[in-house]
């Protein structure tokens, strides 16, 4: 709503500008509804009031300039152009516009100087952590290529003493037989029957 609002207001401002009857004041008008109008989230509204703004202050300075050097207007039969004494055009006006626009190239470029600083000291920022954590890559890849080989040897050596635990019982079952065996002969030939 308050988008719509806000439209609105641009377009009534773009219809106040075209009645002013003075060219220099359509220019300030046109270029002082870029300050007044305010961008919506939505961009297709955007982009279509920007375009109106655009061509309107195009449009504004194509009269302007064609006033000021009367390519409008036939010339004198003399040669001389002369400025129409009805026009309310003063120098102060258009020395304020120009100091005006002048004022606001410099904000510009202020502005565009300050942010390419800020992207190279975040560039370099995210270059040093991109290097860093290449480094960390490369050696957590070695770790695991050394892990991996150490794994390997454990998981034969567990193999093989496992299989050894296998034979050692093996041979303690068979001891453990022997033993009995032997015991039950040595039980028997000392509860030998007497006859």
């Amino acid at each position: 709503m308050m988008g719509y609002i806000k439209r609105i207001n641009f377009l009534k401002g773009v219809i106040n500008a075209m009645k002013l009857s003075n060219p220099v004041e359509r220019v300030v008008a046109a270029q002082l509804l870029s300050k007044n109008s305010v961008s919506t989230n939505n961009s297709a509204s955007t982009n279509i009031t920007t375009q109106i703004h655009q061509k309107t202050v195009a449009k504004y300075n194509r009269e302007l300039r064609a006033e000021l050097f009367h390519s409008n207007r036939e010339a004198n039969k003399d040669g001389v152009r002369q400025r129409l004494s009805s026009s309310n055009i003063k120098d102060e006006d258009l020395d304020a516009i120009l100091k005006y626009n002048r004022n606001i190239q410099e904000k510009i470029a202020e502005n565009m100087l300050s942010m390419t600083s800020t992207m190279k000291e975040h560039a370099l920022a995210a270059s040093a952590i991109i290097k860093k954590d290449i480094g960390m890559l490369e050696m957590s890849d070695k770790l695991t290529d050394v892990n991996s080989i150490n794994l390997k040897k454990e998981s034969l050596k567990l193999e093989e003493h496992t299989n050894s635990k296998w034979r050692c019982w093996v041979w303690l079952m068979i001891a453990f037989v022997l033993i009995v065996f032997f015991n039950m002969v040595l039980f028997m030939k000392v509860t030998r029957k007497k006859i």
